[in-house]
């Protein structure tokens, strides 16, 4: 052991010191709560300070909302946003005046207790493996920013439907079914049932097919998508798939994960049966008789040029560009975009991959590697389907940049784009479906520099 003598200097604290904090708690998501500190630094000798953000998941769920306690533990970089880990997303330094940000991919938080005087210390790397090391001492007080569940029925449910009104959405999965959700009707209870019924080529009065439907996650032929809340960490939870909610001073639901409804029909007439049970073993019975009234959700106006499937040729493109858009949708979220295209040359394929991200501003390194789905519903870390605004937006497959003009341009509507990187070089695989009915394949995969942009200051 080496000890100081009188007149030495001590070793510099190599932890930047955090002096003031602002906790969330941000709900819980497939067994694990989301907790998000907000910490400040103090100025530096440049009159430049920090403000760094933790996002931390852990398994200990609040029980009392209005005195939520900070767990201890131990946290390690994961997208997976299971518990014991840290979201790189949600983990970074803002440095002010001139707002620059450090994104924290590697290393660990840890956070400890006596009495409520809390200790939190983080040892952690960005990208680039660039060490950063802050702490934290002093009291925790936590509030309650999270989407409350929906309240669940207390006792079974068995109701007479009068009204039966639904939308037809075609083979939403691509999976040779025919997806029907249908609302029905009661004094007091409401019924959405999501039906996959047998694979249809276009919209008719008959889609929904006679038979029994059972719930079913697989989403096969004659099965029932089962009910749940949606939730992301910070949303509003909001019923899907198949449930009832009963209606009254404050609605309750009932989330159908078991059970069959059956279908017949003479003539246009449809009698329909309802036999469900909830995850807390509440029944969920009913009936109705009548007719059905469909819309065609697939009825709109085809704007893709392609007449086969096709596999995009984006060898000539020797870098792309990833584009920071701001709050360009005024959705809340931030938008990016990335243009692998090259309007210098005539008769070749691009793409423009275009993304709803957190708002957490601009990010140097770009927005992170993983996979992105397409999701009609604005949703963080999804893609955006193509449409028109004057000019192509969202995400397209386009050919033929002659003069900058397209020659032939398709919007993608459905399907998943994984990213990846390694040094400086970005890869690209992707699989996408246009507007067109039925739905043509754009699949394909680039790599090469993407240069990071903001264009939004």
């Amino acid at each position: 052991m080496t000890t100081a003598k009188k007149g030495d200097d001590p070793e510099p604290d190599p932890y930047t010191q955090l002096n003031s904090i602002e906790a969330f708690y941000m709900g819980d998501t497939a067994g694990a709560a989301n907790y998000i500190l907000k910490f400040a630094t103090a100025l530096d000798d440049y009159d430049r300070w920090s403000n760094v953000y933790f996002g931390l998941w852990t398994s200990e769920i609040p029980q009392d909302y209005d005195n939520i306690i900070l767990p201890n533990g131990s946290f390690t970089a994961n997208t997976d946003r299971s518990a014991g880990t840290f979201e790189p997303e949600y983990t970074f330094s803002r440095t002010y005046p001139n707002e620059t940000i450090v994104t924290f991919t590697g290393g660990t938080i840890t956070v400890a207790a006596e009495g409520d005087t809390f200790t939190i210390t983080a040892d952690l790397t960005d990208g680039q493996g660039n060490p950063y090391q802050y702490r934290y001492i002093g009291k925790v007080r936590v509030s309650d920013e999270s989407p409350h569940h929906l309240p669940k029925i207390t006792s079974n449910v068995d109701a007479s439907f009068y009204l039966a009104e639904g939308t037809y959405f075609g083979d939403y999965y691509k999976n040779g079914t025919s997806l029907i959700d249908i609302g029905f009707t009661s004094a007091d209870v409401f019924m959405s049932v999501e039906f996959l019924s047998e694979g249809s080529e276009k919209f008719s009065a008959d889609v929904l097919k006679p038979g029994t439907y059972t719930i079913n996650a697989d989403r096969s032929q004659y099965t029932l998508t089962p009910g749940e809340e949606y939730n992301k960490a910070g949303w509003e939870y909001l019923p899907v798939g198949t449930y009832c909610r009963v209606i009254g001073n404050t609605d309750t639901y009932g989330f159908a994960t078991a059970g069959t409804v059956t279908v017949e029909k003479s003539g246009s007439q449809y009698t329909l049966a309802f036999d469900l049970t909830t995850p807390e073993g509440k029944m969920i019975k009913g009936n109705y008789s009548g007719t059905l009234t469909l819309t065609d959700g697939t009825e709109q106006p085809v704007l893709s040029q392609l007449e086969e499937d096709r596999v995009v040729d984006l060898s000539h493109i020797e870098s792309g560009r990833m584009v920071y858009s701001g709050t360009w949708y005024n959705n809340g979220m931030n938008n990016w975009t990335i243009y692998v295209k090259d309007e210098s040359i005539d008769n070749i394929d691009g793409m423009i991959f275009d993304f709803n991200m957190p708002d957490v501003g601009f990010l140097p390194e770009g927005i992170p590697t993983g996979s992105y789905e397409l999701s009609s519903v604005a949703k963080e870390n999804t893609m955006v389907p193509g449409f028109i605004n004057t000019y192509l937006a969202g995400t397209w497959y386009i050919w033929a940049n002659a003069g900058g003009s397209y020659g032939k341009a398709a919007p993608i509507k459905t399907g998943s784009l994984t990213i990846g990187k390694e040094g400086d070089i970005w890869t690209l695989d992707f699989e996408m479906y246009d507007d067109a009915r039925p739905a043509h394949m754009i699949s394909g995969s680039w790599s090469g520099p993407i240069r990071v942009v903001n264009e939004w200051d």
